[in-house]
This record gives structure tokens, sequence and C-alpha cells, in this order.
């Protein structure tokens, strides 16, 4: 929505690609679709979608791991560790919400994401296996709308 916000009124965007760290919500893909996106590409699947899809299959699963953690740290740091969508994430992404757990809390909180990212990369990378292993990286034509 904010990357939409800045685009200027009348520009064609039939030949667009928009990605975004998260499958867009409902009000997102609306928007992307009454702007004329062309495509929208995403790195990982939404954890606070009350369905889990499957991540992208063209997408290295190090970025989904990245993306699912700092989307669940940022809803940690504001809603809690019991909110809803850090508790699904428990159930849905344990690698990812156990890989929270083990880095020091005041990591998640640097606004450099380089420093945030360089730090746990090792961490990251472990998550990443341990996700393809169970399957959470099975492939889908859905990580791509194409008009």
């Amino acid at each position: 929505m904010n990357a939409l916000g800045r685009v200027p009124t009348g520009t064609d965007l039939a030949a667009t690609t928009l990605w975004s760290s998260h499958r867009p919500c409902p009000m997102c893909a609306a928007a992307c679709a009454f702007t004329g996106v062309g495509t929208v590409r995403w790195v990982a699947p939404d954890p606070s979608d009350a369905e889990p899809a499957p991540d992208p299959a063209d997408v290295p699963a190090v970025w989904t791991v990245a993306a699912n953690a700092l989307f669940v740290a940022g809803v940690r740091d504001r809603a809690g560790p019991g909110s809803p969508t850090v508790v699904r994430a428990r159930t849905r992404e344990p690698e990812v919400t156990d890989l929270l757990d083990a880095v020091a809390l005041r990591q998640w909180h640097t606004p450099d994401l380089v420093a945030v990212l360089g730090a746990v990369v090792p961490q990251v990378v472990a998550v990443a296996a341990a996700r393809r292993r169970t399957g959470q990286g099975a492939s889908t034509s859905a990580s791509r709308r194409s008009r």
C-alpha cells in the first residue's frame, strides 16, 4: 500500500513487478489489481493468514525465514508473545520462533537491517535447511499473480 501510494496517478503499472516481503493481504491484493500492477511477487507466505500457504517455489528459503523472523519479531515486540499471530507462528513456524527465542531481543531492535540479519545469518541458514527438510518450502504457483 505504501509503495502504491507513492506512484503518480495515471502511471501505467502493467509491466511492473511489485515485490513484497509477504503475500499481500486481500486489501493490498485489491489495491494492486485496482492500480493495474502487472505482477505481484512475494518472499514468504504471510504468517498471520488464517490458512497457511506454501513458500514460493523460486525464492531461497533463507529469504523466507528472514522475512518471517522479522515479521514475527515486530508483532511480538508490539503486541507481546501471547498475540494470536505469535502463538500461531509457534505452531506453523516453530523453527522461526525458536530462532527469535534464541537471539537476544535487543538484536531485533536495531533500525539497521544489515546489522540485524548479519548477526543471525548462520541461524537463518540452519532454520532454512530445517524448513526444507520439514517440507515447509513446498512449491506453489500461487507465488505469482500475472495479469
